[in-house]
Formats: structure tokens, C-alpha cells, sequence
């Protein structure tokens, strides 16, 4: 299978809107998202009340963490 090319993920496939889909995705768990960007250690932005964040954004970010 060929892995997907987040950098070219149309923008509505790219976004994850709320905790529960971001800690999905970085594989913890809603509490840790929220307590991780009241830390602000994770580069989430919101929408309104809703906690968001892009796969792109957040690969690049644990990239980051793994050099560190």
C-alpha cells in the first residue's frame, strides 16, 4: 500500500476538529490533547470552541520532537 502524502491532502481532509480526532491521531487521549495545549506544547488552533489541528501541522511537529 502506498502510504498517503499529507502535504497534498485537500484542506477538508487535512483538519482535525476536536480533541477526541486529535488524540486519535497522535494516539493518546482527549484529556492529554487539552492538558498538552493549555501547555501550549501541541500546535492546535480553535474554531470557535471546537480544539483543531492539521495532520500536516502535527507530523511535522513530532518530525520536530524526534531530532530533539
Amino acid at each position: 500500500m502506498i502510504p498517503p502524502r499529507l502535504h497534498i491532502l485537500p484542506e477538508s481532509l487535512d483538519v482535525l476538529r476536536g480533541a477526541k480526532a486529535i488524540a486519535g491521531f497522535l494516539n493518546t487521549t482527549p484529556s492529554r490533547v487539552y492538558r498538552l495545549h493549555r501547555a501550549k506544547q501541541l500546535p492546535l488552533f480553535t474554531e470557535g470552541a471546537t480544539l483543531c489541528g492539521r495532520k500536516t501541522t502535527l507530523t511535522a511537529w513530532i518530525e520536530r520532537q524526534e531530532v530533539g
